[in-house]
Formats: C-alpha cells, sequence, structure tokens
C-alpha cells in the first residue's frame, strides 16, 4: 500500500455500514483513513446510508462519502453532468449533502 501510484483508498462498506454498531468496525474506518493520511492519499468511504454514518464519517476527516444517505445511483449521463457542473472542492461530504438535497426536493 505504501508504495501503489494511487491517490485514494476506498474504504469498504462492510465497515461503514455498521460503524455505528460495532466497535471494530469503527475502528477499522479510522485505520483506514488514518493510513490515507499519512500517506497522503484521500480517502472515500462508501456504503454511507444514513445520517448518523455521514456524520460519524465527518467527524473522523473522510474526504469523500458515497451511498444512499448522500444520493441515489444515478445514470452514468447524470453523473457526468452533475459532476461537470461541480468544482473538487465542491465533492466533499458538505457538497455531496447539498446536492443531495437537492435531489431530494426534485424527485418530491
Amino acid at each position: 500500500l505504501k508504495h501503489l501510484p494511487v491517490d485514494y483508498l476506498k474504504i469498504d462498506g462492510s465497515f461503514v455500514k455498521d460503524m455505528l454498531d460495532d466497535r471494530i468496525d469503527r475502528a477499522m474506518v479510522e485505520m483506514i483513513h488514518h493510513i490515507g493520511k499519512v500517506t497522503g492519499k484521500r480517502t472515500i468511504a462508501e456504503f454511507v446510508e444514513s445520517e448518523g454514518i455521514l456524520d460519524a464519517l465527518k467527524a473522523i476527516g473522510v474526504d469523500y462519502a458515497q451511498g444512499y444517505a448522500i444520493a441515489l445511483p444515478q445514470p452514468f449521463d447524470a453523473t457526468t453532468v452533475l459532476r461537470g457542473n461541480r468544482s473538487e472542492r465542491d465533492a466533499t461530504a458538505d457538497g455531496w449533502e447539498t446536492l443531495a438535497r437537492t435531489l431530494r426536493r426534485k424527485a418530491s
């Protein structure tokens, strides 16, 4: 891992989905993020299905998140359009929360 030419570490959803109830899963998320931080890599958490999980990931400092708490899966074309209108700094958890609220309002 130390020598892999990657910019991101993706935190598997099997740790993320139960991190609020399982202290070992939370510790795994924290340690993967810490390793990413120490090695200069950004972290992405998948399987973010609740606001509670999103809040916990923010508190840990995870850089990016994906899952149903943020937005429903989008067709490739829609994702491309959304990404095209946002800078990288807007792709943080806060930026995605804003996007998720907008998408929910439009779906209602």
